[in-house]
This record gives structure tokens, sequence and C-alpha cells, in this order.
């Protein structure tokens, strides 16, 4: 069984939150408490491995 990382809370403070695809460990997108509608895209490498993240105008982050 794998756990995969939903929410990132601090003294139960929502920071942050992970969207993840069908598969294990599969993070697709995370959004930061500061602006909900601004999501953060992960990009996978062919092993699966992210090897960046973008934002909607796909800039790098």
């Amino acid at each position: 069984m794998a756990i995969a990382l939903c929410l990132d809370l601090s003294c139960s403070n929502l920071l942050r939150r992970y969207v993840h695809g069908p598969g294990t460990d599969d993070p697709i997108v995370w959004q930061e408490s500061s602006n909900w509608s601004e999501r953060k895209d992960f990009h996978a490498n062919y092993q699966g491995s992210v090897i960046a993240v973008s934002d909607a105008e796909l800039y790098l982050a």
C-alpha cells in the first residue's frame, strides 16, 4: 500500500494541497494556500520522476 501526500499542514493551517494521478506516487498538481486558483503542474520524465514544475503560463518554477 502506498501513501500519497494530499495536504501540507502547519498547526492545523492548510499550506498547500496536491492532486495525484491514477498511479502510485503520481503527483500532477499542487496549489498554495495564498492563491487557490493558481496551480503548479508537475512534469515527469519517462521514468516517472518529477523533473520540473510550471505555472499556468508554463513558466518553470
